[in-house]
C-alpha cells in the first residue's frame, strides 16, 4: 500500500472511512488538498454558513450529521469525525453518480461549472503529488 501525502489528518482516519465506504483513499486525500482546511478552522460563507474543520464541512449538513452525533464542534475540532463527515458526504454522491471524480466535484457543488473546475483542481493536486512520488498515474487522477 502506498504512502499517503503529509496530511491534516491521521492517515489511519483516512484509511478507515475510506474502506468503510468503499471510496479511494486518494480521493479524500484530493479533497483534504483541496479544500486545505485545519482543525478548529471555521470559514464564514457569503450566505452564512460556515465550512469546519480539514474537510471543510458545510454547516448546512449538520442538521443530517446530527442524527450520527455529529456537532458543529466536534467536526471542529475532532480529525476523524470531520474525516468521516466528508467521506459520507462524498459516498452518498458516489453512490448517486456511480463515478468517483463526479462524486468528488459534487462534494464542491451541484452546478455543473463549479463541480467541473473542483474535480481538476482535486486532479492537479493528486497529480503533482503522485508526479513527486514518481508514481504513474495510469489515468487514475484524470479529474474527467
Amino acid at each position: 500500500m502506498m504512502d499517503l501525502p503529509p496530511l491534516p489528518v491521521p492517515v489511519a482516519c483516512v484509511r478507515s472511512a475510506a474502506g468503510y465506504y468503499g471510496l479511494p483513499p486518494l480521493a479524500i486525500v484530493g479533497i483534504l488538498g483541496a479544500e486545505g482546511g485545519r482543525l478548529g478552522q471555521a470559514v464564514r460563507n457569503t450566505d452564512g454558513s460556515e465550512d469546519l474543520g480539514p474537510m471543510q464541512i458545510n454547516s448546512r449538513w449538520l442538521p443530517r450529521l446530527a442524527r450520527y452525533g455529529l456537532t458543529r464542534s466536534k467536526l471542529l475540532m475532532n480529525p476523524c469525525a470531520n474525516v468521516w463527515a466528508g467521506a459520507w458526504i462524498l459516498a452518498r454522491s458516489y453512490a448517486r453518480d456511480g463515478d468517483v471524480w463526479m462524486a468528488i466535484g459534487h462534494y464542491h457543488s451541484g452546478r455543473p461549472g463549479e463541480s467541473r473546475k473542483y474535480r481538476l483542481r482535486v486532479s492537479r493536486i493528486l497529480s503533482k503529488w503522485l508526479e513527486r512520488e514518481g508514481i504513474d498515474r495510469g489515468g487514475e487522477a484524470d479529474g474527467r
